[in-house]
């Protein structure tokens, strides 16, 4: 038998629960702000790091899948729908991805051969 909010006289649930580095929050934006933009945060960071090195494309391609991509699918598996998240962290690997790049260069990164 389920309790609505109003039966439980409860308006808001501020509080989460933190298990293995996961916030869990009936708010979805609670839960959403808590989970996600910190990671992207941190992933900004690692790529900040990496990026003044001055490696190859092939370099960052290894720092992405090494670093970047295991935290980024670990909070997926958290959310059915990760549209927006998946928009935010795919713009910080492109731009990580062409730093350095000539203007020339980095015009045919996104064409299709």
């Amino acid at each position: 038998m389920e309790a609505s909010s109003s039966e439980l006289e409860v308006t808001e649930i501020k509080k989460s629960l933190k298990i293995l580095r996961v916030h869990f929050t009936y708010n979805r934006s609670l839960f959403y702000k808590l989970n996600f933009e910190s990671t992207e945060k941190a992933i900004r960071k690692l790529l900040k790091g990496w990026g003044w090195r001055g490696l190859t494309l092939i370099r960052k391609v290894q720092i992405i899948k090494s670093f970047a991509l295991p935290k980024i699918l670990y909070k997926l598996t958290l959310m059915s729908n990760g549209k927006e998240f998946i928009k935010k962290n795919k713009h910080l690997i492109i731009l990580f991805c062409l730093e350095g790049q000539r203007q020339g260069e980095a015009h045919g990164f996104n064409k299709p051969h």
